[in-house]
């Protein structure tokens, strides 16, 4: 099973906590990176590999206060690799 992924918030990043065994994928706080794809660029490389083999359910959590739109592009990404 694959690792899990904790990512501290910034002023600019949400905190990111996958847990691969639990199915759980939590996005929380404010979301306008500089780059985008470059923050969310190893969460999407992440899920496409957990969509590999997921355990029966998975849900996924998204807590924001803010997001640019960006960042609803790459969120967006994300959703479409885990279905």
């Amino acid at each position: 099973m694959m690792e899990p992924i904790s990512i501290k918030a910034t002023e600019a990043t949400p905190s990111i906590e996958f847990k691969p065994e639990e199915g759980l994928l939590v996005i929380k706080g404010r979301s306008h990176p500089e780059n985008a794809k470059i923050f969310y660029g190893p969460l999407i490389s992440w899920c496409e590999q957990y969509a590999n083999d997921p355990p029966d359910k998975t849900t996924v959590r998204i807590q924001l206060e803010h997001f640019n739109t960006i960042s609803s592009k790459s969120l967006l990404d994300v959703f479409r690799t885990l279905t």
